[in-house]
């Protein structure tokens, strides 16, 4: 308990607690908004598809794969960009926090040279950078197992169904067909 109040003595040290608590409510809001616009793009391709029905090879009635027009994709394209915009202001928050801790360090040094340099300042001196590594490497895990890998995830959705979009319209164009 004691570290703790010692961590939380110095007033810099809870500026980089409350961006801390900023970015992370950065992050989950944008990770927010990827789920948003999953669950989006679901229900739209079950609207579309409510009624269509396809035969199998054995004769038998099942619900047609999913149907998300190219048109609907690039809306969908416009906000997730929107959305990447957002995440990646947040994540350029994580490289702030060990310079924080390292500011608040240097300053607590000349606080500690001032008074003569005791032991207690010097050690409540370092509590800025450690409040600074903990703050970003938190930040780092939460970007990489969360709101990174569901960003990630939505743009390779997106990449592969443009890739596969093309191929579809370039096979239909050398086939002479051009039905778009």
């Amino acid at each position: 308990m004691e570290f703790f109040r010692a961590v939380f003595e110095k007033p810099y040290n809870w500026l980089i607690f409350v961006l801390m608590i900023g970015a992370i409510y950065g992050f989950v809001s944008t990770l927010s908004d990827v789920k948003r616009l999953t669950a989006k793009m679901e229900e739209e391709a079950k609207k579309k598809n409510r009624g269509r029905k396809e035969l199998t090879a054995a004769g038998g009635m099942v619900t047609a794969p999913s149907v998300i027009d190219w048109e609907d994709v690039l809306g969908y394209i416009e906000i997730f960009n929107k959305i990447k915009a957002k995440y990646s202001m947040w994540e350029q928050f994580i490289p702030i926090f060990p310079l924080l801790g390292l500011l608040g360090t240097v300053m607590g040094l000349i606080e500690a040279m001032h008074s003569g340099f005791e032991t207690s300042d010097m050690s409540l001196a370092l509590t800025s950078t450690f409040a600074g590594l903990v703050a970003a490497i938190a930040l780092k895990v939460i970007d990489a197992l969360l709101t990174g890998k569901a960003i990630q995830e939505k743009q390779f959705y997106f990449d592969t169904f443009e890739m596969n979009y093309h191929m579809v319209v370039d096979k239909k164009t050398v086939a002479g067909t051009d039905e778009k």
